[in-house]
């Protein structure tokens, strides 16, 4: 063996005795703190402060919880999960336009969440198990809020659904034990399987009479619920809808309707449900018309009569059958609506009136000596 494949052996065989005792050190990168996280949608986390701020413009990315393949797609997870347990706010700027599946799934450290009216969908368990959250308002441009998006967030106490959300998802508040009412809009259709699962601090829900179906196992478990009020409307409620809930629960409705054969075949207690009527404030124009909307929380508008009157028709005049006002005089008066049903029982409601000028209004009372006849 030749001299120089002897010196070549002898760095190699030292090369492997070195790396061989001695440890190797490896550098990692620090988890970066900004990044996209859409088309045209970037993320920033400020360290010092626990802020996450999503801001641009479009649609937010969808994510998996750990990174997993679907179809053959990879999907990784959330770009800012590292700091998933010490983030304490999250600021969504207006011009998102809707956050992702699992986006903010298990960051259990957030307490505070601004959703901006930009938002039109919330995705599958984009907060699923966001323990600390203790409220949410989803504003009215959100149509969607995903299966189990707030699946396991035991910290809520409050939740307001916008008035144009279209259905309560699959398991969308699985587990909110802390939640003790829910107010359901009328824009809702249908309750989903699963929805209020196990949401043990429910006592009594009003369903809407937009909703025509309750899907299984949608209240099972709500052990704390002793009323729920549900309108002739829903023709359909799944199995187990309120298995294992209190044993002092009443289902309130219409007599003879589907709540009461549900109630029956399930050896629920039934009771038949009192209208309650409300009725907004409204400002209108002089000399303008307008027609009132009252709301009932139980049953059809055309199951029961309607009746108004006003407390100075000098100032505003109403139909006593449509409850259309006429804005006669500047001022206020107070309408008072009486809502009669079948059996004869009413109920009553008032609101309050407001007529003003328009400016147009305002120079001719003014420049034009229109108070003569104003």
């Amino acid at each position: 063996m030749s001299k120089s494949v002897k010196n070549v052996l002898s760095l190699v065989l030292c090369a492997v005795l070195l790396f061989g005792i001695a440890p190797l050190t490896v550098v990692q990168a620090a988890d970066p703190t900004s990044g996209t996280c859409g088309k045209n949608l970037s993320w920033d986390y400020n360290a010092a402060t626990n802020i996450l701020t999503i801001s641009g413009t479009g649609e937010m990315d969808n994510y998996s919880l750990d990174g997993s393949y679907n179809e053959g797609v990879w999907i990784p997870s959330a770009p800012w999960r590292p700091y998933c347990s010490t983030m304490k706010t999250l600021v969504i700027k207006t011009g998102v336009k809707s956050i992702g599946d699992y986006a903010f799934s298990r960051c259990d450290g957030l307490m505070s969440v601004t959703i901006p009216e930009s938002v039109t969908s919330i995705g599958d368990c984009a907060f699923e198990n966001c323990s600390g959250l203790t409220s949410v308002t989803i504003p009215d441009s959100v149509t969607n809020v995903g299966c189990y998006a707030f699946d396991g967030c035991t910290g809520l106490t409050s939740v307001t659904i916008g008035n144009r959300v279209t259905g309560i998802y699959e398991g969308a508040f699985y587990g909110c034990t802390g939640l003790t009412s829910i107010t359901i809009p009328d824009s809702v259709t249908f309750v989903d399987a699963l929805a209020f699962k196990n949401c043990s601090g429910l006592t009594s829900v009003i369903i809407p009479d937009s909703v025509t179906g309750i899907d299984d196992y949608a209240f099972y478990g709500c052990t704390g619920l002793t009323s729920v009020t549900i309108p002739a409307s829903v023709t359909y409620i799944g199995d187990s809808a309120f298995k294992e809930c209190s044993a002092d629960l009443t289902i309130r409705g219409i007599p003879g309707s589907y709540a009461e054969i549900y109630a029956n075949e399930n050896h629920i207690r039934f009771a038949a449900a009192k209208c309650v009527v409300s009725i907004d404030d409204v400002t209108i124009n002089y000399k303008d018309k307008t027609t009132l909307k009252p709301q009932i929380n139980i049953g059809k508008a055309s199951e029961y009569m309607f009746r108004y009157s006003s407390s100075n028709p000098d100032v505003v005049s109403v139909d006593e059958k449509t409850g259309e006002v006429y804005g006669a005089k500047r001022g206020t008066a107070t309408i008072t609506c009486t809502v009669t049903d079948a059996a004869g029982n009413s109920v009553s409601d008032t609101c309050k009136v407001t007529v003003k000028y328009t400016a147009l209004q305002w120079i001719i009372k003014i420049l034009l000596f229109g108070w003569i006849w104003y």
